[in-house]
């Protein structure tokens, strides 16, 4: 496992940045994606690249091996800007790019077509600063569903097509999921459970509102073996190597990410919540903070949180269970913290948890 602090940010200099391309990066095409509060695109132009390589704001353009961002052209909705690479079968291992003369690197695997290595995020001030990502996702579908907000998979169709030359082994379309399974959105109430299919990574995320307070993400687990752990901001994980779940986003305010990168390798994942003693009271629920996941195939299961206990500063909203080797399924729990309680939740092998057991955690903003 990979400890880490906070993923350090950079302020933009000035309202552009380019970002270009490494000439020793082989066989790769730099991408954005201009992305949405909920991280999601929103039309199918939001992915700017050798394909489509202006984005209708001016926020992106695509020339070659350089990539120019005007991120304030792009608007209020437009929250982060994902920068990455699409690598074809013979593209060197180490991927390699610089933003403003700033080196961002990446080791690819040979199964990563698709790499972020950096996003560029909205600040609360209404500025831009950019931070490194670097991760690499399975295969190019799982890219454009994980990414997806529109019905009908235009960018999916789209980014398939364009991509089936370098990648033919991975732009297939997805799979039909096994029978039964929940396909699309769905909200559920405290204590129902849904189930989606499974495939080889899922992202979880934890959204709130108001952008002024300063909620944390936790991701309590256990392994394939047995051993317990956590994913959060002082403890950041890794996707290429154990522990495979990783906090993505870093430490963030309206919403934080996190990615499992091999679901075979986990048993159960509880998704909590953390608010900073700073913060002052006031319930998680007042803050308007939901816990969703994302199975990568179009499937989005979201557990919005309702009770008002304004005194607690934890909070387990879902958890996930990947016992099962075709689903992943989702139970909505929402139990919180003893009234000033600062010990979080502690997870164990058979899934069950208890609130107040586990390591005090104190943090200030």
């Amino acid at each position: 496992m990979t400890a880490l602090t906070e993923v350090p940010r950079h302020p933009m200099d000035g309202d552009t940045a380019e970002v270009r391309l490494a000439a020793t990066s082989g066989q790769a095409q730099l991408f954005a994606l201009l992305l949405d509060r909920r991280g999601r695109v929103t039309s199918e132009y939001d992915l700017v690249f050798a394909g489509m390589p202006a984005h209708p704001t001016g926020a992106a353009q695509c020339a070659g091996d350089t990539l120019r961002l005007t991120p304030a052209a792009a608007g209020e909705d437009v929250r982060r800007i994902a920068v990455g690479l699409l690598r074809g079968p013979e593209a060197t291992a180490e991927a390699k790019i610089s933003i403003s003369g700033t080196p961002f690197r990446h080791r690819a695997g040979a199964a990563e077509p698709v790499v972020l290595l950096a996003e560029f995020l909205r600040e609360p001030d209404g500025g831009w600063s950019y931070q490194r990502a670097g991760y690499g996702l399975g295969s190019a579908a799982r890219f454009a569903t994980r990414f997806r907000a529109e019905p009908d998979g235009t960018l999916q169709r789209r980014l398939t097509t364009h991509l089936a030359a370098l990648y033919p082994a991975v732009a297939a379309p997805i799979a039909a999921p096994p029978a039964g399974l929940i396909v699309g959105s769905v909200s559920l109430d405290r204590g129902e459970q849904a189930s989606v299919a499974r495939g080889m990574a899922f992202q979880a995320a934890l959204n709130w509102s108001m952008r002024a307070k300063d909620l944390d993400l936790y991701a309590l687990y256990v392994d394939a073996a047995g051993r317990s752990g956590a994913c959060y901001y002082r403890d950041q994980g890794a996707l290429n190597g154990p522990p495979y779940i990783c906090l993505t986003s870093g430490d963030s305010r309206g919403r934080e990410t996190l990615e499992v990168s091999r679901t075979d390798q986990f048993r159960y994942v509880l998704i909590c919540a953390y608010s900073a003693v700073e913060n002052g009271f006031g319930s998680f629920a007042s803050f308007h903070a939901f816990a969703e996941v994302d199975n990568g195939d179009g499937s989005l299961v979201q557990a919005p949180l309702k009770h008002r206990n304004r005194y607690s500063y934890w909070v387990a909203i879902a958890l996930v269970d990947l016992t099962a080797p075709d689903r992943i399924s989702v139970r909505h729990v929402e139990r919180y913290s003893r009234p000033r309680s600062e010990a979080r939740p502690a997870l164990y092998p058979d899934g069950t948890f208890q609130m107040d057991a586990g390591p005090v955690e104190f943090k200030t903003r």
